[in-house]
């Protein structure tokens, strides 16, 4: 069962046209094949939307079929490290509550890592603080506070600064930072940092029962509603590492925003920081505050066709967004390609294709885009 829309008129931008109709095409033919069950995507330049479309199913299997809609909510998955935490993380420093530089001792004194007092928010932020990349804290125990003081416990990888390791525990130690530093839980510092100055209508944790796609089956049950991460959900569903859902239109404001100049959530220089590559200890990786940088040998999902100053950054339910404040280019792409399994044995090469197939659209420049598109 699917069903494919395009926002807007016949006649509007990028609801009609060969570039957007390869796109359509080629979101109806990954849903078709059970990549991406449910798929929506918007992209644009600036504050321009080019093209907004979605198609498939957001329940198949585990659950009475449903199609997705403009409105369907997607489990964000580690989006939330870049639609949240992150900036929270900059808005505070900018606001002198936190400073990325100091060591993360100062907020979490009871930290048993060796490495505690040369480990700083700036490394945690880049993945580079020594911390191993994940553990199953859920398997044994039940409650935030519970898979808190088991991460603060765990024994470093390395010394902080030596290694590249993509680590959830290095979040969840930036969700605690932030409680600590505020005395604000997770839910309401995201409504009033980064939800209200955005305008989004719909992000949040812990949603309420409704228009949300479902992730893994389990048990015969299609999950609806409840964060797909399994630490994150021992946690109570709020974490500094997964958590929220989002729909279309956030995820897309949430792209645009990082695509402009100045945006919306920070001073100009802090923005420019936060998409500048930072440096790494091998040549491999290439990141800046929170983003992957297009070119990183694992994370890069946007390939060459995107400009090489983009970030960007993925969820493992399916969905990514990715920015570029150079040409203005930015995509939201939200999937629930769990729902066929967390193998996702294609969903790489589903990322790359798409993301060639938006550059391919946004390339073909129009006169309601005179002006604007790639350099």
């Amino acid at each position: 069962m699917t069903d494919t829309r395009a926002a807007g008129s016949p006649g509007s931008p990028g609801s009609s046209g060969s570039a957007g109709d390869r796109l359509r095409q080629l979101m109806r033919s990954l849903s078709e094949q059970g990549t991406m069950p449910g798929v929506s995507v918007a992209c644009g330049v600036r504050e321009r939307e080019a093209f907004r479309s979605w198609t498939g199913d957001a329940c198949r299997q585990g659950g009475p079929p449903r199609r997705v809609d403009e409105h369907t909510r997607y489990d964000a998955a580690s989006l939330t490290k870049v639609m949240s935490t992150l900036p929270i993380v900059l808005r505070l420093h900018a606001a002198g509550v936190i400073d990325i530089n100091a060591p993360v001792s100062r907020w979490l004194p009871e930290l048993a890592n060796p490495y505690r007092d040369e480990m700083t928010i700036r490394h945690l932020l880049t993945h580079t603080a020594g911390l191993i990349t994940h553990q199953e804290y859920w398997r044994q125990l039940d409650g935030y506070t519970a898979v808190l003081d088991a991460v603060l416990r765990e024994p470093p990888a390395a010394p902080p600064g030596t290694v590249f390791a993509y680590s959830d525990l290095g979040y969840i130690m930036l969700g605690e930072i932030l409680r600590r530093a505020t005395g604000e839980e997770l839910p309401a510092l995201f409504a009033a940092q980064v939800s209200a100055p955005l305008g989004l209508r719909v992000t949040s944790f812990l949603p309420t029962a409704g228009n949300i796609a479902a992730t893994e089956v389990k048990d015969g049950v299609a999950v609806e509603g409840r964060v797909h991460d399994e630490n994150a959900r021992a946690m109570g569903g709020v974490a500094g590492h997964a958590g929220l859902f989002t729909d279309l239109g956030d995820a897309a404001a949430t792209a645009a925003a990082w695509a402009q100049p100045a945006p919306t959530l920070l001073p100009a220089d802090l923005a420019q920081e936060a998409v500048t590559r930072q440096p790494m200890p091998d040549s491999s990786s290439a990141r800046a505050l929170g983003w992957v940088c297009a070119g990183d040998e694992s994370w890069d999902h946007i390939g060459p066709s995107w400009p090489r100053t983009t970030v960007s950054h993925t969820g493992f339910t399916g969905v990514s967004i990715a920015a570029d404040p150079v040409s203005g280019w930015w995509a939201a792409v939200l999937s629930n390609a769990v729902h066929s399994g967390r193998e996702r044995p294609r969903l790489r090469r589903a990322r790359l294709d798409l993301h060639a197939a938006i550059a391919d659209l946004l390339t073909r420049r129009g006169p309601w885009m005179t002006g604007l598109g790639r350099p």
